[in-house]
């Protein structure tokens, strides 16, 4: 391990260089050169790792654009923009323009903008179409705080559609939604979505089949306060964010199809749902004009320790 002029640590995790965010209660890794992924979360007064590890003892340098996210070792928590889906990018301004499965930014390196042993700001521009991403990373007592800036660098109004994607292990876990909504939308076959109860909370055990996934949306005119995923021992990590640009929640359940194990990831997201083609055809995709800057934040806050 070796520390940075400002004392963030740095190490050698799985083979890439990270930097390490610490205080009394958390430990977060960050892997700059891979999209910027936050690799690990750990609660460091239980000892407890809820973010889903990679499979790999090495892991494997920035998959070229156009590999399927799906392909790769995937874990942690990455970054989705401008789309979930690949798709033609809609509208007339990007002609022939193809969006890449996860989007743009999930794999390739992200600049070091500053850090500290308990924050980390980093930075992406995506071109085609031309956005600059930043990401500030901070540890506030038992939280950790992201707080984004999308700036567009286009010449003329563009859609975008930016999702969070936590990888959160779920064994023995439920997740509910508050306030209680009224069902679920099930968009698993993509261009076929229908409702779901929701009843319960949410179980990968219970509502996926063994070797099967499942992805849900809120319905589009509601809105959430939170997302706790509780853990049959009393622990318990609380998702917030800012609903007034995230406006729609996603919800992936993973029972062994794309992970190991049993994976929940919960998706605050600018556009609804999936695909920016699809969000643009259903009138609920954010539109960014020429120069403007768009702010938010999301907050993963861990709690439940005896």
């Amino acid at each position: 391990m070796t520390d940075a002029p400002n004392g963030a640590p740095r190490v050698a995790w799985h083979g890439v260089q990270a930097i390490v965010l610490e205080n009394a209660s958390l430990r977060v890794v960050v892997l700059p050169g891979l999209g910027a992924r936050v690799a690990s979360l750990v609660d460091r007064r239980t000892a407890r790792e809820w973010l889903q590890q990679p499979r790999s003892e090495v892991l494997e340098p920035a998959a070229p654009a156009g590999t399927r996210y799906v392909d790769t070792d995937h874990f942690g928590w990455d970054e989705m923009l401008p789309t979930v889906d690949p798709c033609p990018f809609p509208g007339e301004a990007l002609p022939g323009v193809e969006l890449h499965d996860h989007g743009a930014v999930w794999s390739v390196p992200w600049s070091l903008v500053d850090e500290s042993s308990a924050h980390c700001t980093l930075r992406v521009e995506t071109r085609r179409p031309d956005f600059s991403l930043t990401r500030r990373l901070s540890l506030r007592d038992s939280s950790v705080r992201a707080e984004y800036e999308l700036v567009s660098r286009a010449d003329e109004p563009m859609p975008t559609l930016w999702a969070a994607h936590p990888q959160l292990v779920a064994t023995g876990a439920r997740l509910r939604i508050e306030p209680e909504p009224s069902a679920l939308v099930d968009v698993t076959a993509g261009d076929q979505p229908f409702e779901i109860p929701y009843e319960d909370g949410l179980e990968v055990a219970r509502d996926v089949e063994p070797g099967g996934d499942r992805m849900c949306y809120l319905p589009p005119d509601e809105t959430f306060e939170r997302a706790v995923l509780e853990v049959d021992d009393g622990q318990r990590l609380s998702c917030t964010a800012d609903t007034t640009t995230c406006r729609y929640l996603g919800i992936w359940l993973d029972h062994g199809l794309r992970t190991t194990g049993q994976v929940v990831a919960i998706e605050p997201t600018t556009s609804y749902y999936d695909a920016l083609d699809r969000a643009v055809h259903l009138g609920r995709a954010r539109y960014l004009q020429p120069g403007e800057v768009v702010r938010w934040w999301m907050e993963l806050e861990l709690g439940g320790v005896p």
